[in-house]
């Protein structure tokens, strides 16, 4: 490869696979040296302003990989650069209304309304069982497995028939299980959008849910063919899909408070009567420990949630914490997006240090830990005193690892779905004073609670007790829910239909 800089040392496609090889090497700055002068030949490759962009979400560089997937949206519309753009800006403490008209747009490029598709021969019976659908490429380990294995697993099989429509292409434990617990597994990776729609339709689907929303192995070209006669998001991407022919969104009144966030979804939100999710903690025992400030007598702040939503307010609430707690250390474990979650670590802990180290706070406070299996990543936890969820996009599986191991999080509670997921958990364990309404409270909270760590020893010990008898923990309760959503959705199908019956 250098070789062949060296003949044509302008050449774009060299450059590319320079910083590929680089990349695959591990070493990421170089790697994104090459891609960078890449640009400088070729300013308008749209793929390679994505996968720069992918590097820098990685990087916590959030504002300039939205600058780059804009530039390159600026070329042509391309659905995966455009949904790639939207999981950005989710992070981005930027205008909400901004940000929802940018899915909007989404849906009126790439999921245009088209003519009224033919009618439906699903049976209009009311009581009759229900055939639910679920799309996803995540049917594995961690998020959002362990929130939706809950629900599937709890399905009442007499009343409703889950067919399961995997996009993904790996196996695991967790995978199995729902493979097990599911009336029938489609493996639909390899198939195209009308093929999809096509196997659904014969199915006979008759409310189909997305669990990825503008996430990478989602189908959202599947529901804007009308795949099904009822349509619903859930789960998988915390905000609206931006397309009209997704009928519905699953929520909760706590994440989506009536007359917050309505004029932000093109669906409509279905708000469940209790938190919209229930957590299944992964197969890794993981023994909890004492808390660990009395035996050092330094107070240990952490986050263990990926590195882009170490948003610029974060960091700077974070560092007027540990400015106000000069004996405490904040630790930090990312598992950074893939395929750059090694090689990155590095990198981010020296940027990370340099944010601290600019806002006044001496980086080697800041402690990193990198890449570690699943129980050692749980027993990390019992490092920790209290937890800080970052905003504006709130943690959710790190949140609910957390408090499993006793640890619980102090949150700020912004005005979208996004912001509004963690006081969503906290509240379904009854710690709604761990919930801030402002950066200054989240901040004076945090402090409060550095004072008074016998408090958090005592939340520690009956941490479990509390969640296995809480809304986030009972899956029998979600499935309840969600169930009866079903049923008043389809009645109202049913009805809204029943002249072309």
């Amino acid at each position: 490869m250098e070789t062949a800089l060296k003949l044509a040392p302008r050449s774009g496609r060299a450059l590319i696979s320079l910083g590929e090889a680089r990349m695959a090497l591990g070493h990421l700055e170089q790697g994104i040296e090459a891609w960078r002068a890449a640009l400088l030949v070729r300013p308008n490759d749209t793929y390679l302003l994505s996968v720069l962009a992918h590097a820098l979400l990685a990087l916590a560089r959030v504002p300039e990989a939205i600058a780059l997937l804009r530039h390159a949206l600026r070329l042509g519309p391309d659905a995966c650069i455009h949904s790639q753009l939207l999981y950005a800006l989710d992070h981005e403490a930027i205008d909400r209304m901004a940000i929802a008209r940018e899915h909007v747009r989404w849906g009126q490029r790439h999921a245009p309304k088209r003519a009224a598709a033919r009618l439906f021969p699903n049976g209009r019976g009311l009581g009759r069982r229900l055939r639910i659908g679920y799309v996803s490429g995540d049917f594995r380990q961690r998020a959002p497995a362990c929130f939706f294995e809950p629900l599937l697993h709890e399905h009442d099989r007499r009343e409703f028939e889950i067919t399961c429509y995997d996009n993904g292409d790996t196996q695991d434990d967790a995978h199995l299980r729902m493979k097990a617990s599911a009336c029938r597994w489609r493996q639909v990776s390899g198939l195209t959008d009308p093929q999809l729609r096509g196997m659904i339709r014969c199915d006979g689907i008759d409310i189909l849910v997305d669990l990825g929303g503008h996430t990478g192995t989602s189908r959202l070209g599947v529901f804007a063919l009308k795949a099904a006669p009822v349509q619903v998001t859930y789960l998988g991407y915390p905000n609206t899909t931006g397309i009209e022919q997704m009928d519905y969104r699953l929520t909760d009144r706590v994440a989506d408070p009536p007359g917050m966030t309505t004029a932000l979804h093109t669906e409509r939100l279905l708000r469940l009567p209790r938190c919209f999710i229930a957590y299944r903690p992964p197969d890794a025992e993981a023994p909890l420990a004492a808390a660990p400030f009395p035996a050092d007598g330094r107070f240990v702040f952490g986050s263990f949630c990926r590195p882009c939503k170490l948003s610029g307010p974060t960091v700077k609430a974070w560092s007027a914490i540990l400015r106000r707690t000069p004996d405490s250390r904040l630790l930090l474990h990312h598992q950074a997006i893939k395929p750059y979650a090694e090689i990155a670590a590095r990198f981010i802990e020296r940027e990370i240090r340099g944010q601290f180290a600019t806002l006044g706070v001496d980086g080697r406070r800041v402690d990193f830990v990198g890449k570690l299996d699943l129980r050692r990543h749980f027993e990390l936890y019992n490092r920790v005193d209290l937890c800080l969820d970052p905003f504006p996009y709130n943690g959710t599986t790190a949140l609910c690892e957390g408090l499993w191991m006793g640890v619980p999080a102090v949150a700020l509670a912004g005005n979208t779905h996004v912001s509004r997921v963690a006081a969503s958990l906290l509240q379904a364990v009854g710690l709604n004073d761990f919930v801030c309404g402002t950066e200054e409270e989240y901040i004076a909270k945090a402090v409060k609670m550095s004072e008074h760590p016998e408090r958090l020893s005592r939340l520690r010990a009956g941490m479990r007790e509390r969640l296995s008898k809480s809304a986030l923990m009972d899956g029998a309760g979600l499935a309840r829910a969600i169930e009866h959503q079903y049923r008043l959705i389809w009645r109202r199908y049913c009805r809204s239909n029943a002249d072309s019956a």
